[in-house]
């Protein structure tokens, strides 16, 4: 026997809480308990060294012995739901992690639980990946450009199956892929074309649009035989953790298209098609052909592999590594977000929102890398950077933590987007309690799509985040296989206008804010610009308890002046409590 490794690393919110403290017991496959672990301040746990079968195994396809062990993974937590990883897989010599986000215990549930079946290794298993029709048909829809995207969006099925559709980002949806088809001892080489492969298929259906263009609302199936292998809820191994990470925005291409090439692919020995043999490019490694060697051997000599700096993102777009010496406004927004990462994450080192790259930001951005799995080169490239923006729009508003989406002094928030039928996510989680605009846009799109999914309750649309939107927005995020956790954050405010704009809805735009009346509102003044202060005051006091409750009577007293004040205070103006032009812009507009 050898030795595999494993640690778990939990979280809540789309990432933006790391779940500490929890219990995770490992037990064999007969629930015998091995061992127990407890989760650090980052939501991990120490690395488990476990049984495994020896490490030739890996190499041999007709080896009577199946190359890995497999343990349950039971994890408790205070307000969450019991999590159960079933058929956890371990190599010899090869160190995994196992990924969860768990899901917290909603008012009515009883013992909640949520359980996973890993079942085994696509490679185990019979008849899969069988010959599928070529990736083009009357019926498919095609981009103009290739592009990485974010999510992707995986049926949990065959194609016309009843089955759950989740959404995962991208890299971890290859990283789980590769971790489920192939063996992770292979040689560098074979584990590289393989990924490559596995991830040219992928935005091949995402640039055909393969599964759209036929109705259905996903990207790609987890069904051997028409897609690839995913499987959720497993562990991730490092071997194919650290190429996803370097390779995870190419594909392959077969010129003069631009199109990724569909690079479908079996193993080659309990299935057979017309592509490449999984286990053939085990031989040929070890043969010393590296990975476009063994791409052509399977794909055509014309065959290469490029790469796209095309990343459809909602947060900031990245423009160029940053690295120590780097100075700007880029810089600063990096530290700014790392500060407010750190308050969820306190292993992060403190460090300075000054615009200069130097060892506290190196040191910060190391220490980020370490905790979400990326290399730990203290630069800031293009995955770190989205990294970062996707855990800072996780974080912010989460918990009484002060002044969220905080800017720092040196860079200037650009003016509000004007309304629209597509708008932009606002750079905080909406939930019970929030107010504005961006409720009231949230409110109307769900309430239109109510009218092809009746499953989703129809509301009063009045800019107040209620329980009756909670209702609505959980009755939508379990509609399309989200996290029901009643709040909008990024992933659902995106999905939402998704959905909105594919159903054929339509809607007035949000009325825009009152304009500045051109003349100061301060102590003494009345009338029915003074009502509009209040009422917007009252609003923003939702979000900032220093601002009392006002009686909207249009009368501009002490009271008011007082709560003028608060709101100045909290947004960085000067506390004057007087409201002229820039303040009465950015009440109306919070």
């Amino acid at each position: 026997m050898g030795t595999g490794y494993l640690k778990v690393q939990l979280s809540a919110a789309d990432g933006a809480i790391p779940v500490v403290g929890a219990l995770v017991k490992i037990l064999d496959m007969q629930n015998n308990l091995l061992t127990t672990l407890i989760t650090d301040q980052s939501g991990i746990t120490d690395q488990l060294a476990l049984e495994a079968p020896d490490v030739s195994t890996q190499f041999d396809p007709n080896s009577p012995i199946r190359p890995y062990s497999r343990y349950i993974v039971d994890i408790t937590a205070d307000g969450f739901h019991e999590t159960i990883s079933n058929g956890i897989q371990i190599y010899d010599q090869m160190g995994s992690t196992l990924p969860l986000s768990l899901n917290p215990i909603l008012p009515g549930e009883v013992n909640p639980i949520d359980e996973y079946d890993i079942g085994e290794n696509a490679l185990e298993m019979a008849n899969t990946h069988q010959d599928v029709p070529p990736p083009f048909d009357i019926n498919a829809r095609i981009h103009r450009e290739v592009f990485i995207p974010t999510h992707i969006r995986v049926h949990l099925g065959r194609p016309a199956a009843n089955a759950r559709i989740i959404t995962v980002p991208f890299v971890d949806y290859i990283k789980n892929v590769a971790s489920s088809e192939i063996y992770p001892n292979w040689p560098y080489h074979s584990l590289r074309a393989n990924i490559h492969a596995q991830i040219s298929l992928v935005l091949n259906r995402v640039f055909t649009e393969w599964y759209r263009g036929k109705g259905y609302n996903f990207d790609i199936t987890n069904s051997t035989q028409y897609d690839q292998y995913f499987v959720e809820g497993r562990n991730i191994y490092d071997s194919v953790s650290a190429i996803a990470n370097e390779i995870f925005n190419t594909y392959i291409n077969k010129p003069p298209g631009i199109e990724p090439f569909f690079a479908e692919y079996c193993s080659g020995t309990t299935a057979t098609c017309r592509g490449m043999s999984q286990w053939g490019t085990v031989t040929l490694a070890n043969q010393g052909r590296d990975y476009l060697a063994i791409l052509r051997y399977y794909y055509g000599n014309t065959i290469t592999v490029r790469t796209t700096n095309n990343i459809q993102t909602p947060f900031e777009s990245f423009q160029g590594n940053l690295s120590l010496g780097s100075t700007g406004q880029n810089v600063a927004l990096m530290q700014s977000m790392l500060a407010r990462i750190r308050r969820n994450y306190p292993l992060i080192p403190n460090l300075s929102v000054d615009g200069s790259y130097g060892s506290q930001t190196v040191a910060a951005v190391r220490t980020f890398q370490q905790i979400f799995g990326l290399p730990q080169t203290g630069t800031i490239d293009r995955r770190t950077w989205y990294q970062i923006s996707n855990i800072f729009n996780a974080v912010a508003k989460l918990g009484e933590l002060g002044t969220e989406g905080f800017v720092p002094p040196s860079i200037t928030p650009p003016p509000p987007p004007p309304p629209s039928i597509n708008p932009p996510y606002p750079g905080t989680l909406l939930r019970v309690g929030s107010r504005g605009q961006s409720v009231t846009t949230m409110q109307t799109f769900l309430n239109s799509i109510s009218s092809s999914y009746p499953s989703i309750p129809r509301q009063v649309v009045d800019g107040i985040f209620g329980s009756a939107m909670q209702n609505a927005v959980m009755a939508f995020q379990r509609q399309f296989g989200l996290n029901a956790d009643g709040i909008i954050g990024p992933q659902t405010w995106n999905r939402i206008v998704e959905v909105y704009n594919s159903s054929g809805g339509t809607v007035v735009p949000p009325p825009t804010a009152p304009q500045y009346p051109g003349t100061p509102i301060r102590l003494g003044s009345r009338g029915a610009n003074v009502v509009t202060v209040q009422n917007y005051l009252n609003r923003a006091s939702a979000t900032i308890p220093s601002i009392p409750r006002l009686v909207a009577d249009g009368i501009f007293g002490p009271l008011t002046q007082s709560a003028v004040m608060a709101f100045q205070r909290a947004t960085g103006l000067t506390a004057d409590g007087v409201v002229g032009p820039l303040t009465w812009n950015r009440l109306v507009r919070y």
